[in-house]
Parts: structure tokens; C-alpha cells; sequence
């Protein structure tokens, strides 16, 4: 429509993250009343993945948009970057499976440990190639906690939940985002974006602390060998 003030961007995003956040927790909820407990883990790993590589179908062709518009270094580089990202992510998902059946109940502390050397390496990064490894590992690990963390919340509770689970996982989710985000710019206006990987690495600790002491659980021990 030719309007490109600022109120009509941000409310255009908000109408796209609330079709979203409408869509995945009724297509998680529907996955676990279609498939066998044991089988969610790779039905999420699967779906994941695709999903991944829609995104990265409509980040290229965002890119190419953005190239022909004129802004072609910024958007050349932004492009490799999220396409990393992307196609780690959608490898990591198809990998999924496999990866929770070598880790088993040690699956939670082995994913968030990949997350922090990624986050750690492009916080130490100096050179593009470098944070595309720590790009890369990120995602992977990212994939693999949130399929663990779908499938694990659908195993644990009744049927009847399932949508509503879901749905409370995402209002945390998005609402993390949207108090941290504002944080993050003032820090990355200050002391530059790098300064964000460091910080979160703190968080990440702190899981890979909880993830240790959730595996000693038998509960959580049952539910990761069922599917395994």
C-alpha cells in the first residue's frame, strides 16, 4: 500500500507472530493425538526440520528481494548467515532421532553444552567464517531442545492438555523475547552485538546445570527410553 512508517511494519509483524503462535500449538497438539508416544520424537524432529527449510525458502527469496532493492552487501551477508543457521537447523532436526537415542537422558545437557560453545565462539569470533560454526551450532542445539522439549511436554501429560500445554509454553517463550529484546539492543547499542552471545551463555549455564539435575530423575529417565 505504499506506506512504509514504522506503525504499519510493527503491526504487520505482530498480525504474522499471532497466525503463528495460533498454528504451532495446534499442530503440536494434533501430532500427539495422531502418533504413539514413542514416535513424537521423530514426527517433531521431521517437522522441525521442514519448517526450518520453509524459512529458509522465504529468507532466501527475502534476500534476493533486498539484493534487487539495492541493499546487496548487507543483504548478501545477512543471507549466508541465516541460511547457516537454517540448514543446520533443518539437518539437526532430521537428526533428531538419532541424536536422542546416542545422548538418551543426557540428551538436555549435551544440547544446551552445544549451544554454549556456539554462543561462545561467535562472542570470541573475529571473522565471518568462524561465527558461521558458532551460527551452526547454535541452531543445532536450539532444534534439538525445542523437539526435547515438545516431545517430553506431549509424553508427560494427558491428551486433553495437550493444545493448552503447548500454548503456555509459547506465551512464556514469545513473552521472554519480547521483556529480553529491548534489554539486548541497549546492550548491543552500548557495547556492541557480540557482548549479546556472552550474555546469554549465562542463562545457558544455568540450564545445563537444571538439564543435570532433571537426567538423574527417573521419571524424566522413562519417558527419554520410551522413545529412544
Amino acid at each position: 500500500m505504499d506506506h512504509m512508517q514504522i506503525g504499519w511494519i510493527i503491526g504487520c509483524h505482530m498480525l504474522i507472530q499471532v497466525a503463528g503462535s495460533l498454528f504451532r500449538p495446534a499442530i503440536q497438539a494434533f501430532v500427539a493425538e495422531q502418533f504413539q508416544l514413542k514416535e513424537l520424537p521423530v514426527i517433531y524432529s521431521r517437522s522441525s526440520a521442514l519448517g526450518i527449510l520453509g524459512g529458509l525458502l522465504g529468507a532466501t527469496a527475502g534476500g534476493l528481494m533486498t539484493g534487487y532493492l539495492g541493499v546487496v552487501v548487507s543483504a548478501i551477508v545477512h543471507g549466508w548467515l541465516d541460511a547457516t543457521i537454517a540448514l543446520d537447523g533443518a539437518a539437526a532436526g532430521m537428526a533428531g532421532a538419532w541424536w536422542w537415542r546416542q545422548a538418551k537422558h543426557h540428551v538436555v545437557t549435551h544440547s544446551f553444552f552445544i549451544i554454549v560453545l556456539g554462543l561462545t565462539i561467535v562472542f570470541f569470533s573475529s571473522s565471518f567464517y568462524s561465527a558461521m560454526i558458532g551460527l551452526f551450532l547454535i541452531g543445532a542445539g536450539t532444534t534439538w531442545v525445542r523437539v526435547l522439549l515438545q516431545s517430553v511436554q506431549q509424553m508427560a501429560i494427558d491428551r486433553a492438555y495437550h493444545g493448552r500445554l503447548a500454548s503456555l509454553r509459547m506465551l512464556l517463550n514469545q513473552g521472554a523475547v519480547t521483556i529480553s529484546a529491548p534489554v539486548f539492543g541497549f546492550v548491543a547499542a552500548q557495547a556492541g552485538v557480540e557482548f549479546i552471545y556472552g550474555i546469554l551463555t549465562v542463562p545457558v549455564v544455568f540450564c545445563i546445570v537444571y538439564g543435570w539435575v532433571l537426567s538423574r530423575k527417573q521419571r524424566f529417565k522413562r519417558l527419554i527410553e520410551m522413545a529412544a
